[in-house]
């Protein structure tokens, strides 16, 4: 994909902000890499596209405030920010036990995301510590969003013990969490 330069960017918002919708196709085709990429970090990939795709259609509907003497890539990351910290909340609220959903959600508000590489790290190397069929569970549960009951009924086990399996593999990850990355966790 060619480079793009600023001046060619404010001619694509300035005309996208009169209503040319072609322009604003360009700014999407622009952005969108880079949005998945910033995404991707906190979100199952499933998720990432619907989340960028809603982004997107926010902008679109907000272009009349935007300032054109800003930049555009800046303003178009912080609607996407916002946008994956509600669907976050939401989610956590139709999962209560969800303490990733809640960590990854108050991080992602933080200008200095980036600074907390190192807790991702600690992540990866806990989830890897995990037994594999806990890991198996996290990845069914978190990773692609299965329900608790399909679980269940996939292992044969009761609801109530798929949960308490998944509180027990959660607060085991967050006591690793806190020996690997001590700034980690409430």
């Amino acid at each position: 994909m060619p480079e793009h330069s600023d001046l060619d960017e404010r001619a694509l918002v300035s005309r996208a902000r009169a209503g040319d919708e072609d322009a604003f196709a360009s700014l999407v085709r622009m952005h969108q890499g880079r949005l998945r990429a910033m995404l991707a970090r906190y979100l199952a990939s499933e998720d990432v596209y619907d989340v960028v795709q809603e982004g997107f259609i926010d902008a679109y509907r907000n272009l009349g405030t935007f300032d054109p003497e800003r930049e555009f890539g800046p303003w178009l990351r912080t609607i996407c920010r916002n946008r994956m910290v509600s669907f976050l909340r939401q989610r956590r609220r139709q999962r209560p036990l969800s303490l990733v959903d809640e960590a990854i959600a108050e991080r992602a508000t933080d200008p200095a995301a980036d600074a907390h590489a190192d807790e991702l790290s600690a992540l990866r190397t806990c989830l890897q510590s995990l037994q594999e069929s806990h890991r198996v569970l996290v990845d069914l549960r978190y990773g692609q969003s299965v329900p608790v009951k399909d679980i269940s009924e996939r292992f044969g086990k009761s609801e109530t013990s798929v949960s308490m399996m998944l509180m027990r593999i959660r607060e085991a990850l967050l006591k690793c969490l806190r020996r690997h990355a001590p700034t980690a966790g409430p």
